[in-house]
Protein backbone atom coordinates (compact mmCIF):
# COMPACT_ATOMS: atom_id res chain seq x y z
CA UNK A 1 0.00 0.00 0.00
CA UNK A 2 3.13 2.58 0.01
CA UNK A 3 5.45 3.63 2.92
CA UNK A 4 3.22 6.03 4.38
CA UNK A 5 0.44 3.82 5.27
CA UNK A 6 3.39 1.10 6.29
CA UNK A 7 4.95 2.93 8.89
CA UNK A 8 1.49 4.54 10.07
CA UNK A 9 0.11 0.81 10.49
CA UNK A 10 3.05 -0.20 12.09
CA UNK A 11 3.69 2.95 14.10
CA UNK A 12 1.30 4.99 13.93
CA UNK A 13 2.38 7.74 16.87
CA UNK A 14 6.10 7.64 14.83
CA UNK A 15 4.65 7.53 11.69
CA UNK A 16 1.91 10.86 12.42
CA UNK A 17 4.76 12.63 14.46
CA UNK A 18 7.36 11.99 11.43
CA UNK A 19 5.08 13.56 8.89
CA UNK A 20 3.78 16.23 10.89
CA UNK A 21 -0.12 15.28 11.38
CA UNK A 22 -2.10 15.90 13.65
CA UNK A 23 -5.69 13.90 14.48
CA UNK A 24 -8.82 15.27 15.85
CA UNK A 25 -11.77 14.56 16.44
CA UNK A 26 -14.68 16.93 16.64
CA UNK A 27 -18.14 16.85 17.29
CA UNK A 28 -18.73 18.41 13.34
CA UNK A 29 -22.49 18.76 10.99
CA UNK A 30 -23.64 15.21 10.01
CA UNK A 31 -23.02 16.35 6.69
CA UNK A 32 -18.90 16.53 7.17
CA UNK A 33 -17.19 12.98 7.60
CA UNK A 34 -14.07 14.75 7.94
CA UNK A 35 -10.97 16.95 6.21
CA UNK A 36 -7.64 17.78 5.95
CA UNK A 37 -5.62 21.24 5.15
CA UNK A 38 -1.91 22.22 6.19
CA UNK A 39 -1.45 24.97 8.60
CA UNK A 40 0.66 27.93 7.95
CA UNK A 41 3.28 25.82 9.80
CA UNK A 42 2.94 23.22 7.77
CA UNK A 43 1.58 20.81 10.14
CA UNK A 44 -1.54 18.19 8.19
CA UNK A 45 -4.49 18.32 10.85
CA UNK A 46 -7.02 16.00 9.99
CA UNK A 47 -10.45 16.65 11.32
CA UNK A 48 -12.73 13.40 11.86
CA UNK A 49 -16.56 13.40 12.82
CA UNK A 50 -16.28 12.07 16.13
CA UNK A 51 -20.15 11.07 15.35
CA UNK A 52 -19.51 8.62 13.29
CA UNK A 53 -18.54 5.21 14.27
CA UNK A 54 -14.80 3.64 14.62
CA UNK A 55 -14.99 1.74 11.34
CA UNK A 56 -15.98 5.03 9.53
CA UNK A 57 -13.85 6.87 11.18
CA UNK A 58 -10.98 4.89 10.28
CA UNK A 59 -11.77 4.83 6.72
CA UNK A 60 -12.01 8.63 6.53
CA UNK A 61 -8.69 8.37 8.56
CA UNK A 62 -7.15 6.64 5.64
CA UNK A 63 -9.25 8.87 2.97
CA UNK A 64 -7.28 11.88 4.40
CA UNK A 65 -3.93 10.44 4.42
CA UNK A 66 -4.50 9.66 0.98
CA UNK A 67 -4.80 13.60 0.18
CA UNK A 68 -2.04 14.15 2.39
CA UNK A 69 0.35 11.31 0.10
CA UNK A 70 -1.25 11.89 -3.61
CA UNK A 71 -2.69 15.35 -3.62
CA UNK A 72 -1.31 18.03 -1.28
CA UNK A 73 1.87 17.13 -2.69
CA UNK A 74 1.17 18.45 -6.17
CA UNK A 75 -1.68 20.65 -5.13
CA UNK A 76 -0.72 24.47 -3.02
CA UNK A 77 -4.73 23.69 -1.63
CA UNK A 78 -8.24 22.52 -2.28
CA UNK A 79 -10.96 24.25 -0.79
CA UNK A 80 -14.37 22.29 -1.72
CA UNK A 81 -17.50 22.16 -0.66
CA UNK A 82 -19.50 19.17 -1.50
CA UNK A 83 -16.53 17.56 -4.01
CA UNK A 84 -17.45 14.25 -3.23
CA UNK A 85 -17.90 13.90 -7.36
CA UNK A 86 -14.57 15.17 -7.75
CA UNK A 87 -12.44 12.89 -9.09
CA UNK A 88 -9.61 13.38 -6.36
CA UNK A 89 -12.59 12.21 -3.61
CA UNK A 90 -13.52 9.22 -5.87
CA UNK A 91 -9.73 8.09 -5.72
CA UNK A 92 -8.85 8.53 -1.95
CA UNK A 93 -12.48 6.67 -0.96
CA UNK A 94 -11.13 3.97 -3.31
CA UNK A 95 -7.69 4.31 -1.69
CA UNK A 96 -9.18 4.08 1.83
CA UNK A 97 -11.04 1.02 1.28
CA UNK A 98 -8.83 -0.63 -0.24
CA UNK A 99 -6.13 0.04 2.52
CA UNK A 100 -8.73 -0.95 5.08
CA UNK A 101 -9.52 -4.39 3.37
CA UNK A 102 -5.37 -4.81 3.09
CA UNK A 103 -4.79 -3.99 6.96
CA UNK A 104 -7.82 -6.05 7.84
CA UNK A 105 -10.39 -3.40 8.89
Amino acid sequence: MGIVIDFIYENPTEALAAYDIRVHRQDLNADIAGFVYKSCKDIYHIVINSNLNWRTQTEIFLHEISHIKDDLPTTDYIIGLDMRHHHVEAQADWTAKETAKAYGY
